[in-house]
């Protein structure tokens, strides 16, 4: 930092329309219509209530009102059974008694009730009748004092149709309607809702007080402690980028302490040329004196690479927080990047025996300086909350051994704050690992979220818990932190001003340089047994995908689909159908459970909600009975468009702790990967941070592992691409990706390929755990297609194929494979398909088994 003082852009105070919208509390910028404001940040949406049952059945379960005594049915005007404070009730059997049901859609019938005005239930208007519940986008319209609004807010108690509810809603009227609004509005928001309109929005007098307020609550072993850095950042997430303009976006993350955020943080940046430009800037939240500054940045590339240089810092400050470089790619030039998934641990025992996740970054960063990154891609799991279930508030609910009743309790204020502090805790201790953290600083990213970012196994339990009150409202905390950290934006905005599609879901599509497209579709926000992600949303992801291709013009020669959990991969060598069997005989046998819950002791067969630990992995699995179809559909329109826009697709995936390749192909295969456009390789990267699973299981993987033609014209299989002819490697990795800018060969089969490919080299971790020892390598390439305008081509590289073809292919049918391919002619052509085609068959047998 040394000579910048002199020159610091931070030593005057803030200039009136430099961008810096901070959102004074009550604010409300860019509320919707039915959401309350908090500060101008913080949202969630209500969580569906089952449906009621007879209070003497379970004492307990209704959440106590003012002066109402537990387990006691309320009277007309208070909260009412499984309601926690801050939800809104919906269809109810009687006016105002906000007893919560959800709809049949979510496999609870609604309960027909009177949706009288102020009785705040999920109708779409004030007087609905046994409406159900309505989608988050769904507002009811405006009513008389007294009526909440469609979703409530944690934070926020509901007023209901009574003497008392109208009279605290007038008072919050007044209240509000006396404040000013100090902040402006940040021009990417929508309009600021008027003041004192929607009574039911504002916080009411008496109410449990704003979550994030008050003291640090959360304590216990494995949980994360109080944040102590006064600034955590500056984090760097990629935008988007536009190849007709060559306009390159970025959003810049800064945490800032109680301390420090009673000052304007401000960023300047400029290329290739000291920081002097001031980014526009708001504030997206708020959580214990902590504010989310976001900053936006937005150049023109040249046609040269360059370099943007950014200093953080504070209005006032005597020198800069923090001053970094970003390379900027020239605006032809093919971008180079790092592709990584799994970036922490699961249990404490792993991250000691390793060390931490910083051995591999440490690596990455060294590449940096050499080969100069211009993005990073994570693939899910950038944290771990698997510890969430040892914070002492949800302690209780996992000791209900009954299902229905725990389906049936609420998600409680003291629930809430240890959560929140979970999560955020957890971000900022994570985020600020100094090799990461320098990572993130220095090269862009963009990240999809997977399991446990969540917490292990999202969107794959059984019904009664993913529809559960505190399963929703895990998830809903958990969603404001991840957008906050890893999207940089909040529940409202998220698609405004980060581009994320989708109504309940977070899809990205980006543009990584000229030649490449990345999709990744939110393969988590509404995941459940049956589906991946919803058939809208895929339609979303293609239709934005086949835009940007057309748009292209014959000039994107890659299109790259991020898939969390691999789409290619070995079926895990277990009956579902026993374990689903098991699962169902859990359920209803206290009896088993507890035999079970004995003999698995601290072995992990049971899960910390009862069930068979290892089905939630299996139901995860694209080849899983229920996800079959679903996935068979993705393929097929991967394919229409790879035909129609001749367009190599490439599978991106994580999650299963191993380096490995696969892809699908036509079937009978073409002699030339080139011309095949169903060939699509698939790059499994995983973990970074996590350990491998244990030798065992890559044996049974190993083992199980067949090519499948299930799909009748496209085969998909592993391929061996590891020392040994093995098709995975149990050890931490990332995976660099290089454009490949002049005709190479194959290494594995020979083959001449022409320029324009992608080559997807993993860098693995060599040696002991805690002990590495150095880095091993192994590359595969994923080639362009040479089809459509550019067939003529192919006509080049066929006859090098042509000498290599029998020798590529000879051991891949094993022992017999490899006779055949020694016994002259055609009976050795012959034995070689028979055997092929025995083992397809196999395959897909096990497949369905």
């Amino acid at each position: 930092m040394q000579g910048l003082s002199s020159n610091n852009p931070f030593a005057a105070e803030a200039t009136p329309g430099a961008g810096n919208t901070t959102g004074a509390p009550n604010s409300n910028p860019g509320a919707v219509p039915g959401y309350p404001s908090a500060g101008g940040s913080q949202y969630y949406p209500s969580v569906p209530q089952p449906a009621p049952a007879a209070p003497q059945t379970y004492p307990g379960m209704y959440a106590a009102a003012p002066g109402a005594a537990p387990g006691v049915p309320p009277a007309a005007g208070q909260y009412g059974y499984a309601a926690t404070p801050g939800y809104p009730s919906f269809t109810g059997p009687t006016a105002d008694s906000n007893g919560a049901s959800a709809p049949a859609a979510y496999g609870y019938p609604p309960v027909a009730g009177s949706g009288a005005v102020g009785s705040n239930s999920a109708s779409t208007a004030p007087g609905g009748a046994g409406a159900g519940w309505t989608p988050e986008s769904v507002q009811p319209s405006p009513g008389a004092p007294g009526q909440f609004g469609h979703y409530g807010h944690l934070q926020y108690a509901p007023s209901f149709n009574t003497a008392a509810g109208t009279a605290q809603a007038a008072a919050a009227t007044a209240a509000v309607a006396s404040l000013s609004l100090a902040g402006a509005a940040s021009s990417s928001d929508p309009a600021p809702a008027a003041q004192g309109s929607w009574a039911g929005q504002q916080p009411l007098a008496g109410t449990q007080p704003l979550a994030g307020t008050g003291g640090w609550v959360l304590q216990g072993p494995h949980l994360p402690p109080q944040p102590q850095q006064q600034i955590v950042g500056p984090h760097v997430r990629f935008n988007d980028y536009d190849p007709a303009s060559g306009s390159w976006g970025v959003s810049v993350l800064v945490v800032a302490s109680p301390g420090p955020a009673r000052s304007t943080v401000q960023l300047h940046y400029a290329v290739n040329a000291p920081a002097s430009q001031s980014a526009p800037s708001m504030v997206l939240d708020e959580f214990m004196g902590y504010k989310f500054w976001r900053f936006d940045i937005k150049v023109a590339l040249a046609e040269q690479p360059g370099v943007l240089n950014y200093l953080v810092g504070l209005v006032g400050g005597q020198a800069p927080i923090a001053s970094h470089s970003i390379c900027l790619p020239a605006r032809q030039e093919h971008w180079r990047w790092v592709f990584y998934s799994c970036n922490g641990f699961h249990e404490d025992a792993p991250q000691v025996k390793y060390g931490g996740i910083s051995n591999l970054w440490r690596d990455l960063m060294q590449r940096h300086t050499q080969a100069r990154y211009h993005l990073q891609v994570g693939g899910g799991d950038q944290i771990y909350a698997d510890r969430l279930f040892h914070a002492p508030s949800l302690q209780p609910w996992l000791k209900i051994d009954n299902h229905e009743v725990r389906a049936r309790e609420p998600f409680t204020p003291g629930m809430l704050a240890e959560v929140e502090q979970f999560y955020f805790g957890s971000y900022m201790a994570h985020f600020a690992e100094p090799a990461f953290a320098a990572a993130l600083a220095a090269i862009p990213f963009t990240f999809s979220w997977d399991d446990h970012d969540i917490f292990d196994g999202w969107g794959s339990y059984p019904d009664y818990l993913q529809r559960s009150a505190v399963f929703q409202g895990l998830f809903a905390v958990a969603r404001r932190f991840y957008l906050l950290f890893q999207q940089h934006a909040r529940y409202d905005n998220a698609s405004t001003i980060s581009a994320t599609l989708g109504e309940y879901s977070y899809h990205q599509v980006r543009s990584i340089g000229q030649n490449v497209v990345l999709l990744s579709p939110d393969t988590r926000s509404e995941r459940t047994i049956n589906q991946v992600v919803p058939a809208p949303g895929w339609q979303l992801l293609f239709d934005e995908a086949a835009r940007r291709l057309a748009a292209g013009r014959g000039c994107i020669q890659h299109l790259l689909v991020l898939l969390p959990v691999p789409i290619v991969y070995p079926k895990i060598p277990v009956s579902e159908s026993l374990l689903a069997s098991l699962q169902g005989g859990m359920r209803n046998s206290k009896a088993l459970r507890d035999a079970l819950a004995k003999i698995s002791g601290d072995s992990g067969a049971v899960n910390v909600f009862g069930e068979p630990d290892i089905l939630d992995d299996l139901q995860d699995h694209w080849s899983a009975a229920e996800h079959v179809q679903e996935r068979q559909m993705v393929v097929r329109r991967l394919q229409a468009l790879a035909e129609q826009h001749s367009v190599r697709v490439t599978f991106l995936s994580g999650d299963v702790h191993v380096g490995a390749y696969g892809c699908f192909q036509a079937h009978p295969k073409q002699h030339l990967r080139v011309v095949d456009p169903k060939f699509m390789m698939q790059v499994i990267s995983s973990a970074i941070g996590n350990e491998p699973p244990p030798g065992g299981v890559i044996t049974a993987l190993e083992t199980s592992s067949m090519a499948s033609t299930t799909m009748g014209d496209t085969l998909d299989k592993m391929i061996k691409a590891f020392p040994g002819k093995k098709k995975l490697r149990p050890a931490r990795n990332y995976c660099e990706v290089v454009p490949l800018h002049a005709p190479h060969t194959c290494e594995a089969s020979g083959v001449l390929q022409p320029p324009g490919g992608l080559a997807f080299t993993l860098r693995i971790e060599h040696g002991p755990p805690g002990q590495p020892a150095g880095i091993e390598t192994c590359t595969q390439v994923a080639p362009v297609l040479l089809a459509g305008p550019r067939a003529a081509e192919a006509a080049q590289y066929s006859s090098a194929h042509q000498g290599r073809a029998s020798s590529a292919s000879s051991g891949s049918a094993g022992v017999m494979g490899q006779i055949g391919s020694l016994l002259p002619g055609e009976t050795g052509q012959q034995l070689q398909a028979g055997v092929k085609t025995m083992g397809h068959k196999l395959a897909n047998f096990l497949a369905r088994v």
